[in-house]
């Protein structure tokens, strides 16, 4: 039976038979392949932000590591050399080179140091004289938490860019913050471009940063769909369909809803650990809904054209390929979360295993890795794959090349760009060939790898069995970019691990012994240095109290009062300070020791270091000093002094010529005397002086007229010994001077003592008292042969005569001027003098009047 058509009523209905098989068919298909294509675009999301988010988090730990080692290391040194003592020209130099090899080393926009209030004092920006109110806060939160922290975005006013500040407080004396390390990123560098890159080829796909803001959300980096600066858009809070007010609000998965254009996205919303800030990454649902519209075009006309078998067939392929294509992608996001979580033993193996997975997701045959020295411009060869090493029969292969002298794998260096090449055999300008035995290459591609904009290295892979396209060289450089990121990271630690065997070995090494104490007072390091001055070994200390161990009993109560306050300030008697204590030895008796102590922060409590001295030899050595200087002062100078009494008497009896030899002989001795007794009481000024210094001055107002009065009084006998007379004037008017009153005794009998021994038999020396507007000058005035115009430079040198014969005639060694300088200067005041010579000679010296400035 036929139709009116003339069709057969069972071709019509194999007909609609099939296209009711087609139709559902087409229809179970449709929907199988809906909710695969949505699940996979669920699941690349996630991976992708999950991705991101630890790149971002990585990013944020070195950089807060970075401030928190550079804080404490030689910058901590430098600044504290510095801040000592800022008019020091070489410590800025030293610190500023620092500071710009920092800012060099790890790509920051800038380094700045600040006062712990924020004050800057340093800053590698000519511009930069004061901090706004976010780096501000920052500075004062770092200070105050006493660790290393990381600022939010914001707009700088002095440049217009938009920073990121990390800070760390730069501990002083006692633990105190002294300054603060500000590490300033520009993250147009590496952060923007790290978050709004993507692993696959994509028209929609995008990644925010956003972070809430009052009543509004606010987007930190740029947008790719809106020509708007970062920090310059916000939408209100209230549009509770966009993923970025979900992310405001604290939740975070997959979402489905509206983004800032009013698209309709699907989007994965995650929370940035330790920070304000929430990581959106969205792509527009259109975007993989027309891959399902396609697919339903694609099998609503398999169902029209089901008899149509070639023209369904040609469909079908075409939708296979896509399959292929999107199970490609699948496989290369798998390769690169698979590198970077590969457990390598070191970096060598795990760059090999990178290779090696970078050949499979190019789908080459053979490949190498060269890192790249831009200082030098040469390539040195970390890695080839094992197939290159069986199909290379060179003997010894070179491993480092000159830029210069390479051919066009060079080029992804010269041109800064990936180089594709798949025709090699054929002629190509920029080949120069390579040596007989190496690997033979049909098709080849490199790309550079970059860190912050400079090369590090160069992939290359080649024998692929179709033609390398730009997929490849994107879906390499992606790979090798984020591969390159680990690598870095494993340097810094490696170099971390050797720095800490330095310290080691510098530790182990040491003359006085270095503990570690941790935070329970038990000890965590104990070095050979400590085990010679204390008796004690390691094994016999580490791991236990180390106070109840080398601490006398009789400061047991002190120290655990001392003890809790440390944990939790870092500060305690003993820290920033060089004090000189008892411990115990290992036989029980206690033993001399000087101590430094340092405080190093941990977790919120605190660790400490001291550097211990055993200075039993040098307290030995002291005693046996005093008592030298005991017999110099009283078994030696006071009957010294009585001697040359008698001799001075005896003398006056033999004036007459009758004793002829004798009163010769006396002379001579008197003069022998007199050079001895100069002598032993220029050692003991300086000793004396030394103890006052050692043992600290007490500056106190002072009766100057009453003092000077009483010193003139005494040097009155030896005065008329040897006929010189001694006047005082006065015109002080009551005022006192500041001083220690032992230095100021020495100051004026040295005076005193030189005036009377250089003025001639009649001569008289006048002592004069006045006030000089905020201090009190001393004068002494003699009548002496005065001081020669080629010696006023050297009167303040120990040890130097203007004439030799004086110290024959006069006695003395030269040592009561240098040591009158030290000691008016050690009280804040100045000396100096006059002479015309053969007339007078004056010696003055100011010092702070009470009550002056």
């Amino acid at each position: 039976m036929k139709t009116e058509s003339g069709l057969p009523w069972g071709l019509v209905g194999l007909a609609a038979g099939a296209a009711l098989v087609f139709s559902l068919g087409g229809y179970l298909v449709y929907r199988q392949e809906t909710g695969a294509i949505r699940q996979q675009k669920y699941d690349e999301l996630r991976a992708i932000s999950e991705l991101k988010a630890e790149g971002l988090t990585a990013w944020r730990q070195e950089r807060l590591d970075t401030a928190r080692l550079n804080s404490t290391g030689l910058v901590k040194e430098l600044a504290g050399r510095w801040l000592a003592a800022p008019g020091g020209a070489s410590a800025k130099t030293a610190l500023l080179k620092r500071l710009r090899a920092i800012r060099d080393e790890h790509r920051y926009a800038s380094v700045i140091l600040t006062a712990p209030d924020g004050r800057v004092l340093l800053s590698l920006e000519d511009r930069l004289s004061q901090l706004g109110p976010e780096s501000l806060r920052l500075v004062s939160q770092a200070v105050s938490a006493r660790q290393a922290l990381m600022g939010d975005f914001f707009s700088c006013p002095v440049c217009g860019g938009v920073h990121l500040d990390t800070a760390a407080p730069i501990p002083g004396p006692g633990g105190r913050p002294a300054a603060a390390l500000i590490l300033r990123t520009d993250p147009e560098r590496f952060l923007y471009p790290l978050v709004q890159s993507w692993p696959v080829p994509s028209r929609t796909a995008e990644t925010l940063l956003v972070r809430r803001a009052g009543g509004d959300v606010l987007f930190l980096n740029r947008l790719r769909h809106l020509s708007v600066p970062p920090l310059a858009f916000s939408h209100p809070i209230s549009r509770a369909d966009a993923p970025s007010v979900q992310a405001a609000l604290g939740r975070t998965g997959v979402f489905e809803g509206k983004d800032y254009r009013g698209e309709a996205v699907l989007a994965d919303v995650r929370r940035v650990p330790d920070t304000p800030w929430f990581m959106v990454s969205k792509v527009d649902t259109k975007e993989f809904l027309s891959e399902i519209r396609y697919r339903g075009a694609v099998i609503a006309v398999l169902v029209v054209l089901g008899v149509l078998m070639a023209g369904g067939l040609g469909l079908l392929a075409h939708s296979a390929r896509e399959i292929a294509e999107r199970q490609r992608s699948e496989k290369r996001l798998r390769i690169l979360l698979d590198i970077l979580q590969h457990p390598a033993p070191d970096l060598q193996g795990f760059l090999d295993y990178a290779l090696e997975q970078a050949i499979q997701l190019t789908e080459s045959r053979i490949g190498y890795i060269y890192f790249y020295h831009e200082d030098r411009r040469q390539f040195v060869l970390n890695t080839w794959s094992q197939e290159v090493m069986s199909q290379c029969s060179i003997a010894e292969p070179q491993t480092v090349y000159d830029l210069d002298k390479t051919g066009i794998w060079g080029e992804a260096v010269r041109q800064r760009q990936p180089i594709i090449v798949n025709d090699f055999p054929a002629p190509h300008p920029l080949k120069k060939g390579y040596p007989e035995g190496h690997a033979p290459l049909r098709r080849f591609m490199t790309v550079p790898v970059f860190s912050d904009e400079k090369i590090v290295a160069v992939v290359g892979v080649a024998n692929k069995e179709g033609a390398y396209d730009e997929g490849d060289s994107l879906q390499l450089s992606l790979l090798m970019g984020a591969v390159w990121k680990s690598v870095e990271s494993m340097q810094a630690g490696k170099a971390l691990a050797r720095s800490e065997q330095l310290l080691h070995a510098a530790m182990d090494s040491a003359l006085d012994a270095v503990v570690l104490m941790d935070d329970s007072g038990k000890a965590a390091y104990w070095n050979p240095a400590a085990e010679a001055i204390f008796g004690f070994s390691a094994g016999e200390v580490v791991g236990k109290d180390i106070h109840s161990i080398l601490m006398p009993p009789r400061y047991h109560g002190r120290y655990g009062e001392g003890f809790a306050r440390f944990l939790k300030s870092g500060a305690g008697p003993v820290v920033g300070k060089v004090l000189e204590l008892s411990a115990r030895h290992q036989d029980g008796r206690e033993i001399p020791i000087e101590i430094s102590v340092a405080a190093i922060p941990r977790d919120g409590r605190f660790w400490s270091i001291g550097v211990i001295r055993d200075i039993a030899e040098r307290k030995k050595l002291e005693a046996q000093r005093a008592e030298l200087f005991q017999l110099l002062s009283h078994d030696l100078r006071t009957p010294l002094t009585a001697i040359l009494a008698a001799m001075e008497l005896a003398g006056d009896e033999l004036k007459d010529d009758s004793h002829g030899e004798a009163g010769s002989m006396l002379d001579i001795a008197q003069r022998g005397g007199r050079e001895m007794l100069d002598l032993i009481r220029g050692v003991l000024d300086e000793e004396m002086f030394a103890g006052s210094m050692k043992s600290g001055l007490v500056i106190q107002p002072l009766d100057v007229e009453e003092r000077v009065r009483q010193m003139v009084e005494s040097m009155g006998p030896s005065a008329r010994m040897r006929r010189v007379s001694l006047r005082l004037d006065c015109r002080l008017g009551g005022a006192k001077v500041v001083a220690d009153k032992r230095l100021l005794h020495r100051i004026v009998n040295n005076l005193l003592s030189n005036a009377v021994k250089f003025s001639p038999e009649g001569g008289e020396v006048l002592v004069g008292l006045a006030r000089e507007g905020a201090a009190v000058r001393v004068s002494v005035t003699d009548c002496g042969p005065g001081i020669p115009a080629d010696f006023k430079d050297k009167v303040f040198t120990p040890r130097a005569q203007a004439r030799p014969e004086d110290k024959t005639q006069k006695g003395g060694a030269g040592l009561g001027l240098a040591g009158v300088k030290q000691m008016v200067e050690a009280l804040g005041g100045r000396v100096g003098f006059a002479s015309d010579p053969g007339v007078e000679t004056t010696f003055f010296v100011t010092l702070p009047a009470a009550g002056g400035s």
